[in-house]
């Protein structure tokens, strides 16, 4: 007999595409990630800087931006990943819009004589929850254009610092995109992984560290990173078991999110099988029981294996599984 849940029920595949949320300062190479994508097309607040070879539009407002995002779903153009850059400049025409269309149902006027919109009219913080609802009908679009077509969906945005409730203690400020709180709170949720880019840098402390005036210096050589993991002064996160930290580009990320699991789980056992150091072999094979089946793992484990065949002298115990 059939099941009555049975229609219901939903079976999750592997991953085929990815949405992926990167914030971080200017010139850090946002960007440039999104082109690094397989087949961009972006939605871009200034078109004109994308090279000519990069499918672009950039829409006039926020009711066009829906438009474009459900016309793709009839036919995505031969796009593979869609890019909007940025969310921080996209949000001031969801305000506009809201605004504009719920103009005469507040006491508040909701646009000014000079045509700006005021979301304050709505009420103590009841604008943003309004916004929020608009951006949620963004993320409804977008995750169809994903369902139907696999497309990768690339968030780019602007960093700023948020101040962070604590119930526990303090209140302090945390890194995030460079949108509303609430905005910044749905976007990270949506998304499958939160990357926070910036310049790998190191803190040099003052020769006399102990004096009042001391200052210290921050030196970097130049080598972009991307945070995976969330930290006391930034959001982050992942659902691949990255490393906290990785290169910041397409085809690092890509290397997690975009993974071929099938082949992963291959190579990791035709190796293991191959492998003659049998302590290594018992300590992967319990790593690999005791930690969710993702891509980082798997890589993970692949490195332990490779390390453990090019480096055979190497002591029992040197081999730190850990995640």
């Amino acid at each position: 007999m059939l099941h009555p849940l049975a229609s219901r029920l939903r079976v999750h595949h592997e991953r085929v595409s990815v949405r992926v949320l990167v914030y971080g300062p200017d010139g850090i190479g946002k960007t440039r990630f999104g082109k690094e994508a397989p087949k961009p097309l972006f939605l871009a607040a200034e078109s004109e800087h994308l090279p000519r070879s990069i499918p672009s539009i950039e829409p006039t407002d926020w009711n066009d931006l829906l438009t474009i995002v459900r016309a793709l779903q009839d036919d995505p153009m031969g796009c593979e990943t869609l890019v909007l850059d940025t969310v921080d400049w996209l949000e001031p025409k969801a305000i506009l819009h809201i605004c504009t269309r719920d103009t005469g149902m507040t006491k508040t006027p909701l646009i000014l004589p000079d045509g700006s919109p005021y979301i304050e009219g709505y009420g103590y913080n009841h604008g943003y929850d309004v916004l929020v609802g608009e951006w949620r009908v963004l993320l409804v679009e977008l995750d169809r254009l994903r369902a139907k077509h696999a497309m990768n969906i690339v968030l780019l945005a602007h960093a700023q610092a948020h101040r962070h409730k604590n119930v526990a203690g303090d209140d302090y400020g945390v890194i995030g995109p460079s949108v509303a709180k609430k905005t910044s709170d749905l976007l990270c949720q949506w998304c499958d992984a939160v990357l926070y880019a910036e310049f790998d840098r190191q803190l040099v402390q003052a020769p006399e560290s102990n004096q009042p005036n001391a200052k210290a210096k921050v030196i970097t050589k130049g080598t972009r990173i991307c945070w995976t993991e969330h930290r006391g002064a930034h959001r982050a996160k992942n659902r691949f078991s990255m490393p906290p930290s990785i290169p910041f580009s397409w085809r690092e990320f890509a290397r997690y999110a975009l993974a071929d699991m099938d082949e992963l789980r291959n190579r990791v056992h035709l190796q293991l099988e191959a492998l003659s150091d049998e302590a290594t072999r018992q300590r992967v094979q319990t790593y690999l029981r005791q930690q969710p089946e993702e891509s980082g793992v798997l890589i993970q484990a692949l490195r332990w294996i490779h390390a453990a065949k090019t480096e055979p002298e190497k002591k029992e115990g040197e081999i730190t599984l850990s995640s």
